[in-house]
Formats: structure tokens, sequence, C-alpha cells
């Protein structure tokens, strides 16, 4: 009786222990079931968050997705558009070439004319020149001049020995001035004055064509023509008298200017500074007390001379110019000769 009173007590007892149990286990487990809430709410959270980033990027490669599509499709359309340029420029570089190949062609060919028109010009050039040196050496200009003192020419050395017979003893000086003389002579009466034609004067390639009246003639010219003017004269004279002394000794050519003419004649140095002057077209020569030809000092003969062509009508002579084969010397006052001439 006692043990059936107690069951129910037992049985609620066992049911009590059995809850509490089942409470323990069921705390345990809420426990842990709240602390894999707490992490699966956090892993929630996390893949919330990390879903949001990824939808976020996700519309940002859509825009980016939009973006490029449009760009590629503009793309296409400059491809296009340059394919067909392309296509544009093939047909012009074919045209081009075609263009070019040809041009290349006719360039060589004219390259090869070309190369032969420079070939002509500079043989015309060369010609011209040649042409211009032989035409203009006739005016006598500058140091030209001395060209023209040709003492070794055969026609001068045939006079010089008809005329005196040869300096048969060259330390005679008596010998010599007789011979001067003759020279001198010879000269003066085969040789008329006559005035120079008009001479074209050649230029520059490009440059202006003119006439001048004047024309220097070799003195086997002058021997031939038996004319000329008085540089002619002088020129010749000077030759004969070089190549009488084999050019041992100065023989100048010797030219006054005024301010309307010019005059030319043959200067000799002489020892003791003094000096022979001979004008055959002139007349006039520098004289010794017997009439024949002689020295003076050299202001005294060249006073002479200038003084017996201010006679004739040209008061401002001076002398302007002294040349001979090797020499070639300008002045510009009579006195500026005169010392030069002293000093040589």
């Amino acid at each position: 009786m006692s043990r059936s009173r107690n069951y129910p007590f037992i049985v609620f007892t066992v049911v009590i222990v059995i809850v509490s149990t089942l409470l323990v286990l069921l705390s345990y487990d809420y426990v842990v079931l709240e602390s894999k809430y707490q992490s699966l709410n956090t892993a929630f959270v996390s893949v919330s968050s990390e879903l949001s980033e990824v939808k976020n990027s996700h519309n940002i490669l859509l825009a980016e997705h939009e973006a490029l599509s449009r760009s590629y499709s503009s793309l296409e359309e400059e491809y296009s558009a340059l394919e067909e340029s392309y296509r544009k420029l093939g047909e012009d570089y074919a045209y081009l070439k075609t263009q070019y190949d040809d041009l290349s062609l006719r360039y060589d060919k004219i390259s090869s004319e070309y190369l032969l028109v420079v070939d002509e010009k500079e043989n015309i050039e060369a010609w011209y020149s040649s042409l211009r040196k032989d035409v203009n050496i006739r005016q006598g200009f500058g140091e030209d001049k001395r060209a023209f003192i040709t003492p070794r020419d055969a026609e001068v050395k045939r006079i010089v020995s008809e005329a005196t017979g040869g300096w048969s003893n060259p330390s005679d000086w008596k010998e010599f001035w007789t011979d001067l003389k003759k020279l001198y002579d010879w000269v003066v009466n085969n040789v008329a004055y006559s005035y120079d034609s008009p001479l074209p004067v050649l230029p520059d390639i490009g440059g202006e064509f003119y006439w001048r009246d004047e024309c220097y003639r070799f003195p086997n010219e002058t021997i031939r023509q038996k004319h000329g003017d008085c540089e002619d004269q002088a020129i010749l004279l000077a030759s004969m008298i070089l190549s009488y002394s084999n050019e041992k000794y100065s023989i100048w050519v010797v030219e006054w200017v005024s301010s309307s003419v010019g005059h030319v004649a043959v200067a000799i140095p002489v020892e003791g500074g003094e000096l022979t002057i001979l004008d055959p077209a002139g007349k006039f020569y520098t004289s010794n007390m017997m009439g024949g030809v002689g020295s003076k000092d050299v202001r005294s003969a060249i006073g002479e001379w200038l003084d017996y062509w201010r006679r004739q009508g040209y008061p401002d002579a001076r002398i302007n110019v002294v040349f001979s084969k090797n020499l070639y010397r300008e002045f510009a006052s009579n006195e500026e000769f005169i010392q030069w001439a002293l000093r040589g």
C-alpha cells in the first residue's frame, strides 16, 4: 500500500527528473542552436553584405557592359569605315604606284638627258670662257697687257736682225744706243698710225654686252699689217728692244692719261737714276746733245715727254700704268711714278 502510494510520487519524480534532464538537454541544445543561429546570422549578414556588393558590382559590370557594347558598336562602325578607307587607299596606292613607276621611268630618261645637257652647258661655258678671254684680251684690260710683249716671236726677231744686224758686242753701249735709234726709226717709218675699230667686250654669262674703241695688237700683227695706234707701236718697239738685248735689261711700256685721252710709249731705265723715253707714235724720244737717242734723269725725262704732250693740248697728262712682259703697275700721280722709277 505504501509502495502504491509512493508510486505516483516516484513517477512524478522520475517525470520531473526526465523533464529536468530534457530541459537541461533542451537548454544545451538551445544554447548550441542559439550559437549556431548567431553564427548563421553573422554569416547571413556577411553574405547579405557580400550579396549587396555583388549586386553593386553586377550593376557596375552591367553598366560597363552596356558602355562596352556601345563602344564596340562604335568601333565596329569605325572599323567598317577604316576598312572602306583602307580599300580606297589600296586602290589609290595601286594607281599611284603605277603613276610612280611611270614617272620613275620618265625621271631616269630625263635625268640622263639632264646630265647630257649639263655636260653640254659646261662645254659651252668652257668654250665661251675661252672665246671671251681671246676676244677681251684685245681690250688690254689690266695685266692682260703683259701678254702682248713678245720678244721671242719669230717675226720680231727677224725685223730686229734686219734693222740692226743684232747686238754684236753686248759690252759696246755705243752700238746699243745707235741700234736703239734704228729700231725706233724702223717703227716710225714702217708702221702707219691708225685708230682702232670698235670691238665687242664680252661679259660674264648673264652680263651686259658692249662695244669699245680699243684693239691691242700683237707685234707680229702690227708688223704684218704695217699700221697700229700708239700702244701697238709701243708694244712692238718694246718687244724689239727686249729681243735685241736678249731680255737682259728692263724695258717698260708706259701709259699716260688725261681727262680726254690716253697715250703709250716705251721707257728704258738707265743706270744712275736716268730714263729714256721712246714714243714712235708721237715722234718723240729722249735725245742727247748730238740729237741721237740718249737718257736723262728720271724727272727731266718724264718732264720733257709730258711737256711735249702738254703743248699738243693735253695739259693734265699723268703717268697711269707701266707694264712689261713680267711687270704691271698702276700709279696715281707723276710723282709716284718718278719715285718708283728712281727706286727701281
